[in-house]
């Protein structure tokens, strides 16, 4: 309890359906008021009152847009050291459902390496930075 295992668990499952069914658009729940915070904070919007009954607590719809998240870079070291450099290369995967096959790799400069890891680092709470 209490160590993000929750809502890192529930980031992957979102970024897993956005990038397994091209088709899919909107991730659909019902929730009870004291968990609307965190599927707030996964991405969830409030869409109302549901119309659901189900015991004597009041459910709420929620929803998320899955196009939010259908161009995801993921930064990964490729493992090797350029002659000259300290750094690992670095190759960007980027998935774009637009595109044929829905995947790219491409090796950003130094400047736009250094960006994406600190977008990356600055993208979770540094409680669930893995």
């Amino acid at each position: 309890r209490r160590k993000g295992l929750a809502r890192k668990l529930m980031r992957c499952y979102v970024q897993l359906m956005g990038l397994y069914d091209a088709s899919l658009q909107h991730i659909l729940l019902i929730a009870k008021a004291p968990l609307l915070h965190f599927y707030r904070s996964c991405g969830f919007t409030v869409e109302g009152l549901s119309s659901v009954v189900h015991g004597k607590d009041s459910w709420f719809d929620m929803s998320l847009d899955l196009a939010t998240i259908r161009r995801t870079r993921v930064a990964a070291p490729s493992f090797t050291t350029a002659p000259g450099s300290s750094l690992p290369a670095l190759g960007c995967v980027e998935h774009d459902a637009l595109t044929a096959g829905g995947f790219s790799l491409r090796f950003p400069n130094a400047t736009e390496a250094t960006a994406l890891h600190e977008l990356e680092v600055a993208s979770y709470p540094e409680d669930e930075r893995v």
